[in-house]
């Protein structure tokens, strides 16, 4: 009859339909895109965290100092640089051409952070061990066990050196006693989660291995229900046109 036809015209419709919506790729965030945001926004606490730090302990030192005063004009540069830096990593994940380029650049840019804020407190030891171990642990997070090992190096390399240039400007002796607790708390702390990112990227691998297995499987279900869509597109048109199913037979 007239009804049957059309109702087994709308079935294979919405069969084909079923098949196209398979064989179309799912979206979704860029996962690259939220890890930079998370490692800028992770720089950013850095710097108001720090900040506030030294602001904090300088009042506690000098109360007589009032706050806000221009007393505090070298943490307020301190903070618009690092800021500044935030700024232009959140203009480059935006744009895919640069976007590749925050990993590499965050390395300068913490070796310049941790010598900014270390030269800010004038060295002081919980400022420094705060800088040293916050971007190196974090950076490691973001940046794996190779580069996240080469960024931690540096940190440590950018606080040693303000220690022996504000020493340089007192002249008087480099004195690293303060520092050497501290110190070995943070590269304690580096080294821990360096070791777990190394034995993470070993295991990543494989799971990787897996993920592009799974990846051509799912290329070839894919492949498959375009091709069974194809054929139901054919047929569809043909039933569409004539209504004869004979015709199909034939």
């Amino acid at each position: 009859s007239e009804f049957g036809k059309h109702g087994n015209l709308l079935y294979i419709k919405t069969y084909h339909q079923r098949y196209m919506d398979m064989s179309q790729p799912s979206s979704s965030p860029s996962e690259g895109r939220w890890r930079d945001w998370t490692i800028i926004g992770l720089r950013a606490l850095f710097i108001i965290g720090t900040s506030l730090l030294i602001i904090i302990e300088r009042t506690q030192l000098t109360p007589e100092v009032p706050f806000p005063s221009e007393a505090f004009n070298d943490v307020y540069t301190a903070s618009a640089i690092g800021m500044g830096l935030v700024v232009l990593f959140v203009v480059m994940s935006f744009i895919n051409a640069v976007r590749p380029f925050i990993t590499y650049m965050l390395i300068p840019a913490d070796f310049v952070l941790a010598g900014l804020f270390v030269l800010t407190s004038n060295a002081d030891p919980l400022v420094f061990v705060a800088s040293v171990g916050y971007l190196a642990v974090t950076g490691f997070l973001r940046l794996g066990a190779i580069l996240g090992g080469i960024n931690t190096l540096g940190v440590v390399a950018a606080g040693i050196g303000v220690i022996i240039y504000l020493a340089g400007q007192n002249k008087r002796e480099v004195d690293f006693t303060p520092y050497l607790l501290p110190m070995m708390l943070a590269m304690l702390l580096s080294a821990g989660v360096g070791i777990w990112m190394y034995m993470q990227d070993g295991l990543g691998s494989n799971e990787q291995r897996n993920l592009r297995k799974l990846a051509k499987e799912r290329d070839l279900q894919v492949k498959e229900a375009r091709e069974r869509a194809k054929s139901l597109t054919e047929l569809t048109n043909i039933l569409a046109g004539t209504l004869n199913f004979r015709k199909v037979l034939e």
